[in-house]
Order: structure tokens, then sequence, then C-alpha cells
């Protein structure tokens, strides 16, 4: 199984967005939470923020097609609400702040704003020259951020996920689905390649790793296909139904896309130690 074949929803929703109409759901940005927030000369202040990349419903319009995922999840999002015990409500702009750690009972949310990158036609790295908010999924030495988006159903469309060293200002986007057309679609594990191996140009060990993963018959992707087929059977014995059972399964595969790129962030921390 060629690892593209896990975004074919995303790809097909992307390429296909301005032909029908779709509510989209995620889990991106809050109302009201509070927060720390860290600012670019390095100060940080608690307090509460709202409006913070704030919609969580997208609609998909024939008549209105959107320009970028970034731009309808409101990542581009240029200024928010702040409240603190001291200065009261005030608008921040967003070319202020470095970062947003969401606070809440059960853990938090981090979200960092950073310049793109991603891989073109020609399989040239090229700096899109925008910036937006990030939530981490992992942080380590390169950190792994990105976000899920399900169909208002529960169904699965796609994990996007964005690269970034830490102490660098820019993530690298290794698939961008803005791009994606059903003419360079074939091109998608090509690019995430050369976007892994721009990351991780500084290890040798990793590099021949990426080749690995990447091989026509590489083990070590046969593998993590095999696991997540067994996890796919674990919930179908539990018997659950309608849009739980399309969001589980959905859960399923967003933890496979994380552990794809986690996966090669282990190895480079293990034969290339800092």
């Amino acid at each position: 199984m060629k690892l593209q074949k896990l975004f074919i929803g995303l790809i097909m929703f992307v390429v296909s967005h301005s032909f029908y109409a779709q509510t989209l759901v995620y889990g991106l940005g809050s109302t009201e939470t509070k927060a720390e927030v860290t600012f670019n000369d390095g100060h940080t202040e608690e307090g509460v923020v709202s409006g913070f990349i704030q919609r969580r419903y997208m609609y998909v319009d024939v008549e209105y097609p959107f320009k970028t995922l970034e731009r309808e999840l409101n990542l581009d999002d240029k200024v928010f609400t702040f409240e603190t015990s001291f200065e009261g409500k005030r608008k921040i702009k967003s070319s202020e702040v470095r970062i947003v750690e969401e606070i809440y009972e059960d853990g938090y949310s981090l979200f960092k704003r950073l310049t793109i990158k991603t891989v073109n036609s020609k399989g040239k790295i090229i700096d899109l020259k925008k910036q937006v908010w990030l939530p981490y999924l992992i942080e380590d030495r390169v950190n792994i951020l990105g976000f899920s988006v399900f169909g208002d159903n529960g169904t699965y469309l796609g994990t996007y996920i964005y690269l970034n060293r830490e102490g660098e200002d820019f993530a690298i986007n290794p698939i961008d689905f803005n791009r994606l057309n059903l003419f360079n679609i074939g091109k998608t594990d090509d690019k995430m390649k050369i976007a892994l191996k721009e990351t991780f140009a500084d290890c040798e060990a990793t590099l021949s790793y990426i080749d690995e993963m990447f091989a026509k018959k590489g083990k070590k992707r046969n593998k993590r296909v095999t696991l997540a087929k067994e996890d796919l059977d674990s919930i179908k014995k539990r018997k659950l139904k309608g849009k739980e059972k399309a969001y589980e399964i959905g859960k399923l595969y967003e933890k496979f896309m994380i552990d794809f790129y986690r996966n090669i962030v282990d190895h480079y921390n293990e034969h290339c130690p800092e």
C-alpha cells in the first residue's frame, strides 16, 4: 500500500471543493480560554484569550471556493483579544506574539506562529511567504505540528502535517494540499521525501532510513499499514455505529499519520543526538 492512499479523503476534498458544498468540523482555537502568551521579546503574560483562530466550521460552496485551507481555518488570524488582571482587555496583533498556550483543566494546546515552506511541482523547497498559527502535535528537536479534518458525519478527510526544527522560524509542509490536483497527485511521495530529507539533512543515518521507508517494498512502511489494519479490526469488534464509528476510525488514521513522522524523529534522535 502506498502512503499516499491515506491522503485520498483530503485530497479529493481539496480537488473537488469547487463542485459541491460540505461542512467540516475540527477543533482549533477557542471563544474564550485561559492562556499564557509569549511575546516576541520573550516576556510572557497570563490571562484569557478570545477570538483566537476561533472558527470551528468551514462551509465549502460552489460559488465561493476558498483560497487555502489555512485561510478557511483562520490559522492566519491577524488579531485576537487578550485580557489580563492588570491591563484588562486589549487587542493584540499576531505579529507581536510568538507562542500561545491555551490552558485547560486536563491539559493544554500549544500554538506557534511560523512561516510556511513547501515543495513545488519542480521538487524545490519554496517559501510561501505567509505566516500561520500551527498547533503542536509533538514537541521535540523536530516539532510535529498540524491538525486533522473531519466531515460533519465524522468521516476522516486527512491530517495536515508541518515539520519545524527547534529554533527555526519556519515549518515545512511535506504535502501542500492547496497545490494538489488530479494531475500531480502521483508526485505525493516524491514531495514528502524531498521535504523530509531537507528537514533531516544533517543526519546521514536518518536520510538512509527515509530512503528505506519510501522504497517500493520498504518493510517499515508495510509494518505500519499492518498495525493500522489490526486496530481497525479492534474498532469493528466494539460494534460502534454511525458518526462515532467513523470518528474513531478517523482518529486511528490520524495516529497512523502522526506516527509515520514520529518514527523518523525518533530515529533522528537515536542516531544523531545533540
